[in-house]
């Protein structure tokens, strides 16, 4: 899968950097039954993608962390998606899903 941007830059970084993610929320769900949603909107100048697992959350000092590699715990996933994401511009934030509403 190749994704061209707006400018007409070839993201080959994207799809890894989507399937780190997936994996990610994949792999530190604890339920038995783990539920990954996947939501993406072009809002004409950018395109937005939402991750969201029916995990517990990550803790708020954890969320810093894991995307700072001088003080991140475990695996390199999430750093190098940030680096990715920083390489072309894009933003990633962490946040904790609100319970029925899978957007979020």
């Amino acid at each position: 899968m190749i994704f061209v941007s707006s400018s007409g830059i070839v993201l080959v970084s994207l799809e890894q950097m989507l399937l780190a993610l997936l994996e990610n929320a994949c792999k530190h769900n604890t339920r038995e039954h783990k539920i990954i949603w996947l939501h993406a909107t072009d809002t004409h100048d950018a395109y937005s993608v939402v991750i969201s697992d029916n995990g517990p959350g990550i803790p708020e000092q954890a969320k810093l962390n894991h995307l700072n590699i001088v003080q991140r715990k475990g695996g390199l996933g999430l750093h190098l998606c940030r680096l990715i994401s920083d390489k072309y511009g894009a933003t990633i934030n962490l946040l904790n899903r609100v319970d029925g509403h899978p957007e979020l």
